[in-house]
C-alpha cells in the first residue's frame, strides 16, 4: 500500500506524540515510539523468531484476510526494515502459533507464554 499523507500528533489529549499516516486504499496507521529499550529488544526478538518460523517451516498462518503473509509488504523495495517493530504482526502471529512454538519463543525471551502475550498486548496499547 502506498502512503499518501503523514501527520505528527496524538489521538487524544495527554497521549504521546506519534506519526500518523494514511494509505491510498484508505488504511490508517501509526508509528509510536516505545518508551523502554528492554521492551523494544524483546519485541524485536519475538518478531525475528516469528519471521524464522515463517521461513523455516511454513507453519505460520497467513494472518490476513487476503491469505498473504503480512511481512511480505514490509520490504517491498528490497531494503530491510530497521528500527521498526510490527506489533500487530507479533500479536496476530504469536497467538496463531501452536503452543510448543509459543513456549519456545517465550523461553528465548525468558518469559512464560502468558507473560509474553500480556507484554505484546500492552505494547500494542501504547498511544
Amino acid at each position: 500500500d502506498t502512503i499518501t499523507a503523514f501527520s505528527k500528533g496524538t489521538l487524544f489529549m495527554g497521549a504521546r506524540q506519534s506519526l500518523l499516516y494514511t494509505t491510498i486504499s484508505g488504511g490508517i496507521g501509526m508509528f509510536t515510539p516505545i518508551q523502554y529499550r528492554s521492551m523494544a529488544n524483546m519485541l524485536q526478538t519475538v518478531e525475528s523468531e516469528l519471521r524464522m518460523c515463517m521461513h523455516e517451516e511454513d507453519t505460520l498462518p497467513k494472518c490476513s484476510l487476503t491469505g498473504r503473509y503480512q511481512l511480505l509488504r514490509r520490504s517491498a523495495c528490497g531494503q530491510t526494515v530497521k528500527g521498526i517493530i510490527d506489533g500487530q504482526f507479533c500479536l496476530d502471529a504469536f497467538t496463531a502459533l501452536p503452543a510448543d512454538q509459543q513456549a519456545r519463543i517465550a523461553d528465548i525471551v525468558d518469559k512464560s507464554v502468558e507473560e509474553l502475550l500480556k507484554a505484546i498486548k500492552s505494547a500494542m496499547q501504547i498511544l
